[in-house]
Parts: structure tokens; sequence; C-alpha cells
């Protein structure tokens, strides 16, 4: 659903360019100083940005100075960078290496001194190609948590990808990329990722680490790290830091060969892999803050065939201070991205988060995405997701579902298991879990109010231990039906146009409490379908809500006496 109220909004799209060799600067910080929002110029040097025309943007690229210039005295959509004079300085040359420890310590501390929590609004995308051809395309939607210059947490909010098959029939995925961004804090040790000078103390920065200056200018200072010891888990790279504070603008760590990041599945064998990692800050509001981080690698990899695959990824943090609504819906801890794109229910939310994240697409990016849509298979338009991936929900439909007899292990709070329960209490009220939901989600965009919503079986939190009889299946399905009969209430109360987000939070909650409400009469009336009559009674409420008759479905007698076992 969707109100048909349109935001005001002006978005300007301009190429930044090397004002000496005309070549085009890519993945340069852009920032809206007087609304706060930043972007990235794409790989082919374009950008787009919401402003006004006496709006200033602040322009930061490493190795180029740093511009303000304001939107209206942009002529031709080019802006040029000229880059930086390279005046080495005289007092880094002639120092030891000792004061360049030191200065990363500094920096490192002005790192961890920024510890407080920060919310923010993340986009991701990943594009793949396997021998040059394009075989993944993810664009996803997160909300951030960001402390200490790096990811604490993404919470999912929305996206879609696109596979195609590569040349042995089978499909390559970056499972848990987004993961990893969360999972590497710059600043804290981790026992399989890189380590890098950040993660260390001064102490054990000298022991492990050569430094060198690379160059040093009134914008910046660039510091070369390499392991003394190349056999450890010690990662060389790049430092580059403010010139006058030593903050730091950006850490990139190349790795080649370390097989244990990169996890294959199945029969599939790493045989080279070379990568680099790259964490870049701008300047917003005075501070420098996690803006994007990159993520390039280049693999060789043999199952049955041997494969070259090239992944590009990059998170940017487009609003801090800001989030998406969170969607209604408690995922399964440690659910991968791709089995979360194949619960969302359609791509209204997707499409308008796309249209309004300000990041653009390349050219050759585009083509990879058109491509992959043509001839591979979406997540969010067919059941592509949901066969490829063992899926933990189920989306109602007018099929019927079974819920088989199972010796599922279920803790539960209080007692060891559900096992435990049984055994020692005997109670038929602990022999069966439905656990259900609605999937409910909505965003405030320029085009309106939107909502989407789904009726959800929870597989993984639901078990039974009891008899598996007609009786009991219609049961199952009565209680799933409740449900979506409730999702469509819901959606029924709404009038998008004229409610504000609020008023559509408080419709949802009576929804669920009133289905919370039907669903514990159900139980108290026919539990496990122990009551024929009572059940026979919601059978019929479900035909007149829906036009499902689960009993006729069934072959479901009220002549019969089935007992739960």
């Amino acid at each position: 659903m969707v109100s048909s109220s349109l935001i005001a909004q002006t978005v300007f799209q301009f190429k930044l360019i090397d004002s000496v060799t005309q070549e085009v600067l890519e993945y340069a910080h852009i920032y809206n100083i007087k609304n706060e929002q930043g972007t990235l110029s794409n790989n082919s040097g374009d950008f787009e940005i919401s402003a006004d025309l006496n709006d200033s943007l602040r322009i930061t690229y490493i190795g180029y100075n740093k511009i303000v210039i304001r939107v209206g005295n942009i002529k031709e959509s080019i802006i040029e960078l000229s880059p930086s004079t390279n005046t080495l300085s005289e007092v880094i040359i002639t120092a030891d290496s000792q004061d360049l420890f030191g200065i990363i310590r500094k920096s490192k501390e002005l790192l961890q001194a920024n510890d407080n929590l920060t919310n923010a609004k993340a986009y991701f995308f990943v594009n793949t190609s396997e021998n040059n051809k394009p075989i993944e395309f993810t664009q996803m939607f997160y909300n951030a948590q960001i402390s200490n210059g790096a990811i604490e947490e993404l919470q999912f909010k929305n996206g879609n990808s696109y596979l195609n098959s590569n040349a042995s029939g089978g499909y390559f995925l970056n499972m848990n990329l987004s993961k990893a961004f969360s999972l590497y804090n710059i600043t804290r040790v981790s026992k399989t990722l890189p380590l890098n000078p950040y993660q260390l103390s001064k102490r054990k920065l000298k022991k492990t680490y050569e430094l060198e200056v690379l160059e040093y200018n009134n914008e910046y200072l660039k510091i070369e790290f390499i392991p003394r010891n190349l056999n450890e888990n010690y990662y060389s790279g790049v430092i580059w830091l403010d010139s006058s504070d030593y903050s730091l603008l950006k850490l990139e760590i190349v790795g080649g060969n370390k097989k244990n990041l990169f996890v294959p599945i199945g029969i599939t064998e790493v045989e080279e892999l070379n990568y680099k990692i790259s964490y870049n800050y701008s300047n917003r509001q005075g501070n420098y803050k996690l803006s994007h981080i990159s993520i390039n690698y280049h693999s060789n990899i043999h199952n049955e065939i041997s494969r070259e695959i090239n992944t590009e990824a990059i998170l940017h943090i487009s609003q801090y201070n800001e989030s998406f609504y969170s969607p209604h819906f408690k995922f399964q801890h440690g659910i991968s991205d791709y089995r979360a794109l194949s619960i969302v229910p359609d791509t209204i939310i997707f499409n308008c988060l796309s249209k309004d994240e300000n990041f653009l697409l390349s050219k050759e990016q585009l083509y990879n995405l058109k491509t992959l849509k043509e001839e591979g298979e979406g997540f969010n338009s067919s059941d592509f997701g949901k066969e490829l991936f063992e899926n933990n929900y189920v989306i109602w439909s007018k099929d019927r579902i079974s819920m088989k007899k199972t010796k599922k292990t279920i803790k539960i709070n209080g007692v060891k298991n559900i096992d435990y329960q049984i055994d020692r209490y005997g109670f038929k009220s602990d022999m069966l879990e439905i656990n259900t939901d609605i999937y409910f989600d909505l965003e405030e965009s320029s085009e309106g109010i939107l909502v989407e919503t789904s009726s959800i079986f929870d597989i993984y939190n639901s078990y039974n231990h009891l008899s598996e009889d007609l009786l009991f299946q219609a049961y199952v399905n009565i209680y799933f039906d409740l449900v979506e009969i409730y999702r469509l209430k819901f959606l029924g109360q709404l009038d998008v146009e004229s409610m504000g987000r609020e008023e559509i939070n408080d419709v949802f909650k009576q929804i669920v409490a009133q289905l919370e409400d039907d669903q514990s009469l159900l139980r108290k009336d026919s539990f496990a379908g122990q009551d024929i009559n009572k059940l026979k009674m919601w059978n019929d409420f479900v035909d007149n809500e829906l036009g499902i008759n689960n009993f006729e479905l069934m072959n479901i007698s009220t002549d019969l006496h089935i007992k739960i076992r």
C-alpha cells in the first residue's frame, strides 16, 4: 500500500574529475553541509545528492585538495579537484620510525575517543562476476550501529538480489559479506580475521610491523605498514591520516591466500585469493566518521572446473543519527542476508529505498544488474529464494500446510528443554507449539507512507510431539489462517493518505492483540483439534473470511471422533 502524496525534492547529479588529467575520481566523499547528508561518487566519478541551489557541498578525496562549493556555482555538472602538492616534511623524513609508532598510537586514541554508539542508515551492494560474466548483484538496506569508527551491528531492513547460474549449473553467493563488516572491528583483536596496527598496543606494534612514510603534505600523512613476520596472521596495508591532528582518513588492508577468511561450501576449493579491505572516513559535523567500507577480492576456485571470481562490495553510511523503520518481525538470530531476503513480501519499499538512496550505480554496474534481471533469478520476484535455501519460514497461501511429529529439542525458559518438561509434567499443551507472526514493514519516503505485510509461519520455533491426524492438521491450518484474516483486517483499516506513522503502528498493535486473543480462544476451544464441534465453528469462520473450508479440503466429517494421542 502507498499513499499518493509526494514530498518535493531536488536531486542534482554531478561528475567528479581530476583537474589535470581529467580522469574520473571514484568513491570520493561528498557532504551537504546544510542537510548533513553524505554520498559517494561511483566508480565512474558520478554522484547525485539532494540539495538546494544555495546549499554548499564539501568534497574530499585523498590525494586532492578538499573544496567547499555552492551547488548553484557548479557549471555543466562537472566538479574538478586539484591534486595535493606532495611536500614531504623534513621532521618526518629525518625522524626514526619510533615517531611513527607514536603517531599511530595518537590516531588510535582519537578513534577510540569516539566510542558513543551511534545509529545510522546504511546501504550495501555486492557485484560479482565469474569469468567476466555477472553472476550476482545484491543490494541491501540496514540500520547500523557504529562505535569507535567501526560497525557494531547491522539490522536488516530490506533488499533484493539477482543471481545467475555458473558454468557448472550452480550458484555462487557471497553469503555473509555484510556480517563480515560488523564482525571486524579495526580497534579490537580477532583470532580469525586480519590484524592491523590499530588493534595492537604500541609495544606490540613496534614488534610486529615496520612503518614507512610514503607521502606527507598539508592534507594527509600516508604510512605503509609491513609485517615483520609474513607467516603470522598479520597483513600489510596503508594508513592515511589527517596531517593536522592525525585523525584516521583511510585504512587499507591488503592480503592474499588467507583462506580462513573465505570459507567455501561443499567441495569447492580456493586455489588463489587476493583481496583489499578499505575503511574510509569523512568529516561530518566537525568530526571524522566512518563513511564507507569496501571489499574487493579476486579468487580462483575449483568445483569440477576452475573458475575466476571477482567481487566488489561497498557498505555506505548514508545518514548519521537517523534510522529506518525496523520491520515488525523477529528474524532468527544469525540468519543470513539471503534467508532474510526470501521473507520480504514485496518490492515496493525496496524500490523506493533504492530511488531515495543517493548512491549512483555506474553504467557497468547497471549493465550487470540489467543482465541478471533478464537472464538470472530474483529473490523477490518468485519462489527462487525459498527454493534455493531450506527456509525456516512459510508465507501464507491457499495451499495447505502439514505439521509433522518431531523429536526436536527446544530450550525454554526455566527448564532444561521441552522433552524434560513433557516427561516431568505430561501436559499436552507442552507437546505443541505453533509460532506465527505478521510481517509488517513501514517506510516514509518521497512517495508517501509505504506498507508491506505478509503472514508468516515460523517453522524454526514451532514443534509437534502429538499425532498427525486430520483434525490436528485442520487445527494447524486454521490457526495459521487466523493470521491471514487479521493481516487483511489490518490492511482494511489503513488509510495511508490520512494516517501518520504512529497511527498506523497503533492500528497494527490493536490487530496483533486481537489475533492473539482469537488464537488463545482457539487453543482453549479445541487444542490440536480435540473438540471437533468447536473446531468446526472456527472452520466456518475461516471459510466465511477467506473462502477456505479446511474440513472439506481434508475430508473431515463431524461424525468423526478422533482422540489426540
